[in-house]
């Protein structure tokens, strides 16, 4: 007879051979219905849900060391036991005086696995209204809302599923919008954990109730996919991620932006040739993220995003856009990030967050030494 723990596990495997089906088939409905994709709604989804993600160039789905909750958000395969009772506050300030901040706290059960659940608020701001006369109509506000329960169950040695859902609320005035987003991550890491990847589809799903009657505005499905490489013998991981594997069509061209904003307009006389598109689509899609831990509590992040360099950059003045950095400090129960992303000439986000777990003290990001070294005493000798 088999365990109630055996019975989650078939139960996880069956979903997940079967919910990738759904997610191609979200993309196929959208390109058959000629739905832009650049229109989706939502769009706070993509912003880092931990300042650790965002010193790493936004996203890193195999970031497996020295796991805090906000990066179990952005991956739920990334909950592992070692988050049990652990708690993250993250907060960012935007421009223009932008708040967004996300709360998550993750729980192990033992039959089932982990359990977690998070909040993630988006707030504009309170704004000025006025009708088509121009006559005062009164203040409002705008903001977004998404709150998610996260589940991850570890099907085989180093091998673990997770899932989230997700209602999703709009509003804007009087209008307001609801949505159901679920994400998906497959993650596989060697048991020293020198070698981890994932595989994730996020915000898969769609929206229930419009602004207005006669539309829905799209969840923004993304899939991707990345690595954790951490040297055996330096204080040194690099992560690698490829984001937007569904849109192929995701390199930079400037005459066709142009065009998209303007019509026909007068753009630049300049056809991409064949090797340009393929060059600019092969630079648009990775992710390069490099972490340094030179001491045992403390660790250093930095990292490069090509498709948002190309994108928000000024060709007079481009500086240092699209790189980003960060700082960490852990030590037994606390957790403290910092970090800076350079989206735009005009100024940089900041994020910050504080964790705490009250369990025990939180895991540290060992350096990979260590983690070898406890990989050896726990491996049995082969040797006669």
């Amino acid at each position: 007879m088999r365990t109630l723990r055996q019975e989650v596990r078939w139960a996880t495997l069956v979903l997940l051979l079967c919910l990738p089906y759904v997610g191609w088939g979200q993309i196929w409905v959208q390109d058959a219905k000629g739905l832009d994709r650049g229109r989706e709604g939502y769009a706070f989804l993509h912003l880092p849900e931990a300042p650790r993600l965002a010193a790493l160039g936004g996203k890193a789905p195999a970031l497996v060391h020295g796991l805090q909750p906000g990066v179990a958000v952005h991956n739920p395969a990334l909950a592992l036991p070692e988050l049990h009772q652990y708690l993250q506050v993250v907060y960012t300030l935007m421009y223009a005086g932008l708040n967004y901040s996300q709360a998550s706290y993750f729980h192990e059960l033992p039959s089932l696995g982990m359990v977690g659940a998070s909040v993630r608020q988006l707030w504009y701001g309170r704004f000025n209204g006025y009708d088509e006369q121009g006559q005062p109509t009164g203040s409002f506000t705008a903001y977004d809302v998404a709150l998610a329960l996260h589940y991850n169950q570890e099907i085989a040695q180093g091998l673990h599923v997770g899932f989230s859902l997700a209602p999703i609320i709009s509003s804007i005035e009087r209008y307001t919008s609801f949505a159901l987003a679920m994400d998906i991550g497959v993650l596989y890491y060697t048991p020293n954990r020198l070698f981890a990847a994932s595989l994730l589809c996020r915000n898969l799903g769609s929206g229930l109730k419009g602004y207005t009657p006669r539309r829905r505005e799209l969840t923004p499905l993304e899939l991707m996919a990345g690595v954790d490489i951490t040297l055996a013998h330096a204080p040194l991981r690099f992560l690698i991620t490829l984001q937007n594997l569904e849109n192929w069509h995701l390199r930079y061209n400037p005459n066709t932006s142009y065009r998209r904003l303007f019509g026909d307009g007068k753009a630049e006389d300049h056809r991409e040739t064949v090797w340009e598109a393929i060059l600019g689509e092969a630079l648009a899609h990775p992710i390069i993220g490099m972490e340094i831990t030179p001491v045992k509590y403390v660790y250093f992040q930095l990292g490069y995003n090509h498709s948002r360099r190309m994108e928000m950059q000024l060709e007079a003045r481009p500086f240092l856009v699209g790189f980003s950095w960060g700082i960490g400090v852990e030590y037994r129960h606390f957790q403290f990030n910092f970090s800076r992303s350079l989206y735009h000439l005009h100024g940089a986000m900041n994020h910050v967050s504080v964790g705490y777990c009250f369990a025990r003290p939180s895991m540290k990001v060992a350096p990979p030494e260590a983690l070898d070294d406890a990989y050896k005493e726990n491996t049995p000798d082969e040797t006669d």
